[in-house]
């Protein structure tokens, strides 16, 4: 594993960063750890998020067309039924 110094942190963003490692139950050391890891995929989730909302889109698009054909497709066996209905009665 890499290791990682950063330097010049003002002293109040330590003692917060201490703060919620503790409330964690976790040190310091280990609480940056995982924001690091946290910010290095968040950048993939947001794109996988992207991708899953135009999917949804694209699906939600294609299952409202063909509720349209079937509606059409509905429609028209209407209609012959009528006209096959309407030809036995003359």
């Amino acid at each position: 594993m890499a290791n990682i110094l950063i330097r010049n942190v003002d002293e109040t963003v330590a003692l917060r960063l201490h703060e919620l490692a503790s409330k964690k139950g976790m040190s310091r050391e280990a609480y940056i750890r995982d924001l690091f890891n946290s910010v290095s995929v968040s950048g993939e989730l947001k794109e996988l998020d992207f991708k899953y909302a135009n999917l949804v889109q694209l699906l939600t698009d294609q299952a409202k067309m063909l509720s349209d054909i079937i509606d059409r497709n509905t429609y028209v066996l209407e209609m012959i039924q009528e006209r096959i209905h309407d030809n036995g009665q003359s």
